[in-house]
């Protein structure tokens, strides 16, 4: 097993971090259990090159604090590799300290003084010797100590010499991983690289963007309007664990120094520092244009699941940036991140209108034109008109209202009588109820189950073979899959694929091809922002949700 640790992937911060996770991690329970405001924990970590003038210390790392140190007791735990603590938080899968010793260095040194017991524990791990001896156990010698409680641990001989340069960019990743430890706890962080010690001290001084909206019309760039603050707060629920934060415009723009998006995890950073920026395209866009340099955001996401060496979250980022886009201001600020100049003086307008008026643009349609190239059939027979998909501000532009609150009703019981899963028959009924009581948020969880269930029912009824693929996934991932199914798909093409015939399944696959015309996909991004407590729809908006959805709904529920 350790064998195979010294092989993993650290980057040498992360490596690091494993042992201030654990010196935190205790101090944090100590602190809990015997609250003490003068308590403050101290780390300390010294680096020695391989140019030291003291032979012994020469190429090694000693990483020590005083925290309550390692019970007698809990010590075997603590050295077995995948001993998970029994207090999870920033020591989580009893693999830490372990793998990021033997990543190090094959010989090190744990001394601990408990702060409950008398006597100081030092035992000496060689990895070579336990290979050659086929041991599976280390000595541990005991003896009476007056010292106070601490913990030290020695990495002899480290594999990869760490040179002036290199302890920088660690110190800077050190910094940037504890910022809110350090900066708001009692807890310090040194850093030393041969003798000379420096406290670690992370500023933060990032200003929100105050400014009217910007727009560039016809080549002239308008300040519009008074000026706001481009902020924007994150919340929803994703794997039954809340994301929170915010995400915002920076007054100070920089390729350089914006880590982009900063993701927490119990506190400290797992992904996103100034030396390894976290600048997805779904949020950025591109990382060469003008967003790269404005946008910021701090999330943070305990329970989420990450790798175990804590420098990147495993979940489905698609589902994320799609919960993130859906926030309510998400697209305002993506379009001023672009629209934002400093070099170039705006023309200032009080509207929108005023500046199109001065450009002469004439106003739109007030009606506009139906856009949807499908015309579905209702439960009742007749011929659904297109409409446009709820938004988060609430419009309806289609030509045609959407079904009446009867045809909702009746649409959703027709569901309930043609499925045999009987779950999904309580739900169904449970959300004509909520419909009928104007209970529209409760109405939308029901429709996201209804929807997201149904269609995988759908797979695992009539292709069990493609059900795997599909089984773990939300209800916007799943849309994905089954537009990727549909895009090559039509008469002068192969017309049958995995999921779809495209003359028996020709509604659906319209529905699903006209992702871009009638907006079905953001009825189901809606539909997610809704369900995750994002915002809070009318009866319009759910109307339109059903209409929108209505194809997907009678394709999933139909038995042939």
């Amino acid at each position: 097993m350790y064998l195979l640790l010294k092989n993993q992937g650290y980057e040498p911060a992360y490596a690091l971090a494993e042992f201030i996770d654990n010196a935190i991690h205790a101090y944090q329970i100590e602190s809990a259990q015997n609250p003490n405001p003068e308590n403050e924990l101290k780390i300390h970590v010294k680096i020695y090159s391989e140019q030291y003038i003291n032979d012994k210390l020469k190429n090694s790392i000693i990483i020590s604090d005083n925290g309550p140190g390692i019970q007698k007791a809990k010590l075997e735990a603590a050295l077995k590799p995948a001993k998970q603590p029994q207090n999870k938080g920033l020591s989580e899968f009893g693999i830490g300290m372990k793998a990021a010793a033997v990543w190090f260095a094959d010989n090190w040194t744990l001394e601990t003084k408990p702060l409950s017991e008398s006597n100081k524990l030092t035992t000496d791990f060689n990895l070579e010797n336990l290979l050659n001896s086929g041991s599976s156990k280390i000595q541990v010698q005991e003896q009476a100590s007056i010292e106070k409680n601490y913990t030290k641990i020695s990495l002899k001989n480290i594999r990869k010499p760490i040179d002036p340069k290199k302890y920088q960019e660690i110190k800077k990743d050190i910094t940037e991983i504890y910022q809110r430890f350090i900066s708001r706890e009692r807890i310090s962080i040194y850093f030393s690289y041969d003798e000379k010690e420096e406290k670690l001290i992370f500023e933060n001084n990032n200003e929100v963007l105050v400014t009217p909206v910007y727009e560039t019309i016809k080549g002239q760039l308008y300040a519009i309007g008074a000026p706001k603050t481009w902020s924007v707060p994150i919340e929803f629920v994703m794997n039954g664990h809340l994301v929170t934060g915010d995400i915002m415009l920076l007054k100070e723009g920089s390729y350089v120094t914006n880590p982009g998006l900063v993701l927490f995890r119990n506190g400290r950073v797992i992904h996103g520092t100034t030396r390894t920026p976290y600048i997805p395209n779904k949020l950025f866009k591109t990382g060469n244009k003008y967003g790269r340099q404005r946008i910021y955001g701090e999330l943070f996401l305990d329970g989420q699941p990450i790798s175990y060496t804590k420098d990147k979250f495993e979940f489905n980022e698609e589902h994320f940036f799609a919960q993130i886009e859906a926030t309510p201001g998400m697209h305002d600020l993506q379009k001023q991140a672009q629209a934002y100049r400093t070099k170039e003086t705006p023309k200032v307008v009080a509207t929108r209108e005023e500046a199109e008026k001065e450009q002469n643009i004439k106003p739109p349609h007030t009606k506009p034109k139906p856009t949807a190239p499908h015309n579905p059939t209702t439960p009742q027979g007749g011929t659904a008109q297109p409409t446009s998909p709820a938004t988060n501000q609430g419009q309806n532009n289609s030509d045609q209202p959407p079904p009446s609150a009867p045809t909702i009703q009746s649409f959703l019981k027709s569901l309930g009588e043609q499925t045999n899963y009987i779950g999904l028959k309580d739900i169904i009924d449970e959300s004509v109820r909520l419909y009928t009581s104007a209970r529209y948020i409760g109405t939308a969880l029901c429709l996201r189950i209804i929807l997201e269930q149904g269609i995988l029912n759908r797979i695992k009824d009539k292709h069990p073979n493609e059900y795997q693929n599909y089984s773990a996934d939300g209800i916007h991932t799943i849309f994905t899959k089954l537009k990727n199914e549909v895009g090559q798909l039509g008469p002068k093409t192969p017309t049958i694929n995995k999921i779809f015939h495209y003359s028996k399944d020709q509604k659906v696959v319209q529905a699903i091809k006209a992702n871009g015309v009638a907006k079905i996909f953001d009825s189901i991004i809606l539909l997610n922002s809704i369900s995750h407590g994002n915002y809070k729809p009318n009866k319009q908006e759910i109307d339109t949700l059903v209409a929108n959805t209505q194809p997907l709904l009678e394709w999933a529920y139909c038995k042939n």
